[in-house]
């Protein structure tokens, strides 16, 4: 009964989109968590969390494309759509995580998590709201909406009002 168990989640796993997905995120360089740190309080973003010791900084050309590809085919095969209060912008945000990660372990040449995460803010009705945020080559940070599939240009007043972000 175990063999037959095994067998059919390897089956499972071969059909999933999951397989067929690019094997990694392109990566353009490598930043230490302390470099991580001290540009995100630098450039005015305060404190957040970061899980990992360094992390592969992905190309902006791959979250403004290709990446977009394989969020909007993992939230097809997923059944995913927005839901106010149930999947919504932080569902959409962590959902995005998940699924570059997965990309990047799928690689055996990568050393590190990716610098990708989430950036919660404040609008300026009041209300919050969360995306995306990867840095990027050069110590950059470039956001990304994961609810359109492309990179996002957060307003003074916004980046201005970070509430939390984590890596």
């Amino acid at each position: 009964m175990k063999l037959i168990r095994i067998f059919l989640a390897v089956v499972l796993l071969s059909l999933s989109s999951c397989s067929k997905r690019p094997a990694g995120v392109p990566a353009s360089g490598v930043v230490s968590a302390v470099e991580v740190s001290n540009f995100m309080i630098e450039a005015g973003y305060g404190t957040g969390y970061l899980a990992d010791p360094s992390y592969s900084t992905p190309e902006v050309a791959f979250l403004d494309w290709e990446f977009g590809k394989i969020l909007l085919q993992d939230y097809l095969d997923c059944g995913f759509q927005y839901r106010p209060g149930v999947f919504d912008c932080d569902k959409f945000a962590l959902e995005a995580v998940a699924v570059i990660h997965r990309l990047n372990v799928k690689n055996p040449e990568f050393k590190s998590g990716v610098a990708f995460g989430e950036c919660w803010f404040r609008l300026e009705n009041g209300k919050a709201h969360a995306v995306n945020f990867a840095i990027v080559k050069g110590l950059k940070i470039a956001f990304y909406e994961p609810q359109t599939f492309e990179i996002a240009r957060l307003t003074a007043f916004e980046r201005s009002n970070v509430i939390f972000w984590r890596l």
